[in-house]
């Protein structure tokens, strides 16, 4: 059997997905929470500057001070944002949870509200703010708070028909427990679908009494997981499993997705470093999440937004130096302009990465040589683009078209992640973000040739911290250290 006619085999003997969709598909929950409030917050705005048309200036007379309609709108909203928050009208997202009772919201609103102008007029005294500017703004937030939520109600009715708000789970052990997450994905509250159960002890998926048929074997979900079916793994084996539960762990933390165990196994049984170890509950069953999902809700748009951003301009204003490299490769000796070669992307996508050709070669098949110094592969005019780093430059089309980041861990070819996949710890954790142009491996002096096991462990070391302590912040300080230090290093030839 083929690994797309596998792949086929398990979606089908699973629970059902509409139109299998990907991650890419599938909307994060807090990404449309916070949209939520966005629109609440905008509602409430909308309905000051209605009020001001309506009504003029917001405050009365006789006051030691006076507040501009701006300075209440900012006073207001933020109340009413941290009253909405605190009351938990963004904790839920699917279109049940949305349908709060309208009497609920309200008193939440006119709690902000409320406290907001007993403040000022104690402050200020009883007229520095309108009483039937006030209540003429509340009645307008009120009514565009019952437009948000009924839109986002239908909106997400619709969302969760086409399955965009399903977190879809694979669960690993056939047995009790998987009959519980099973029950779970049952109700629609839940927001689960259970893709399939899956064990890799072929006489346990025969003779199990587990009401949930299984759907493969450990290699089988590692598979979904590459095809991007899965946003978390649940590991449900008994407690006598504790190694076996280590072991499994070790083989699927290299996935773009949650992993989870039961709650019986300590959080330092699996030896892995993630700070975000947390308790919660699904149902009546208790999980420990001992590994979160890399770049999850905001991030990936943030990030997305961050490349194209600046691979954009940067491969605008660069366009004379590309030509000129161009006509520098084609005079100094034959071929082509570009060096391209496979290499493993995003979850072990392959892609092919863009340089200048700097070598006589072309390698990219089974054995790939590490270029080295003196390496006689290596061109006139390729010493000077490898020695300044500037044959890595078109690897910007490959940022602006998405196959790679900015920031991230290097792309290594498939010969040497094959080796070092067998001989590293963790080392296939690396593709569980984009590759980088650049990365926290690199500006911490690990980059060009690794000559032996230790090297290549040291910069897997320093990508899987990148990859734990995601943020803005830290892609711009690998930036500004890349852009610092400059694009010559003595590793680079």
């Amino acid at each position: 059997m083929t690994p797309a006619s596998q792949i086929s085999t398990i979606a089908a003997s699973a629970a059902p997905i509409p139109d299998q969709p990907t991650l890419k598909k599938r909307w994060s929950r807090k990404v449309v929470s916070d949209l939520i409030a966005i629109a609440d917050l905008s509602a409430i705005s909308v309905a000051a500057i209605l009020t001001a048309v309506g009504k003029g200036a917001p405050h009365g007379h006789g006051a030691s001070f006076s507040l501009s309609g701006a300075e209440l709108c900012l006073l207001i909203v933020a109340a009413s944002h941290l009253t909405l928050r605190e009351a938990g009208a963004y904790r839920a997202v699917l279109h049940t949870e949305l349908r709060a009772s309208p009497l609920w919201l309200v008193t939440a609103l006119l709690a902000a509200f409320v406290g907001t102008s007993v403040t000022v007029q104690a402050v200020a005294g009883p007229t520095a703010v309108s009483l039937s500017w006030l209540v003429f703004w509340f009645a307008a937030s009120t009514a565009g708070l019952a437009i948000v939520r009924l839109t986002a109600s239908g909106l997400l009715s619709s969302a969760v028909a086409k399955g965009k708000l399903r977190h879809h789970v694979g669960v690993f052990g056939a047995g009790r427990i998987a009959d519980i997450v099973a029950a779970q994905a049952r109700d629609p509250a839940s927001g689960i679908q259970l893709v399939g159960v899956f064990d890799d002890r072929q006489q346990v998926r025969q003779a199990s009494s587990s009401r949930t048929s299984t759907s493969g074997n450990l290699e089988s979900l590692i598979a979904m997981g590459r095809q991007d079916l899965l946003d978390e793994i649940v590991i449900a084996l008994p407690q006598s499993a504790d190694c076996r539960i280590t072991e499994i762990v070790r083989k699927l933390e290299h996935l773009p997705v949650k992993l989870s165990i039961c709650t019986h196994i300590a959080g330092e049984l699996c030896g892995l470093s993630h700070p975000a170890q947390a308790v919660r509950s699904l149902g009546p069953l208790g999980l420990l999440d001992v590994k979160p999902r890399p770049l999850n809700d905001w991030a990936p748009f943030i990030k997305r937004l961050e490349d194209a951003t600046i691979s954009g301009i940067a491969l605008f204003l660069l366009a004379p130096v590309f030509l000129g490299i161009a006509i520098a490769i084609k005079r100094d000796s034959p071929g082509p302009v570009f060096f391209r070669q496979r290499r493993h992307g995003f979850n072990h996508r392959v892609f092919h990465v863009l340089k200048f050709r700097s070598m006589a070669v072309m390698e990219d098949g089974g054995k790939v040589e590490q270029a080295r110094r003196a390496d006689p592969r290596v061109t006139k005019v390729g010493r000077f683009l490898r020695r300044t780093s500037l044959d890595e430059l078109p690897q910007l089309i490959n940022i602006f078209l998405g196959d790679m980041s900015l920031v991230g861990p290097r792309p290594h070819a498939i010969a040497h992640n094959e080796h070092y996949e067998t001989v590293v710890d963790r080392y296939a954790s690396r593709t569980q973000v984009k590759p980088g142009l650049t990365g926290w491996a690199q500006v911490s002096g690990f980059r060009g040739e690794t000559r032996d096991t230790e090297a290549m462990r040291a910069r897997v070391e320093h990508d899987l911290t990148y990859i734990e302590n995601w943020s803005l912040w830290l892609d711009m300080r690998i930036l500004v250290s890349t852009l610092w230090c400059g694009f010559v290093h003595p590793n680079a030839f």
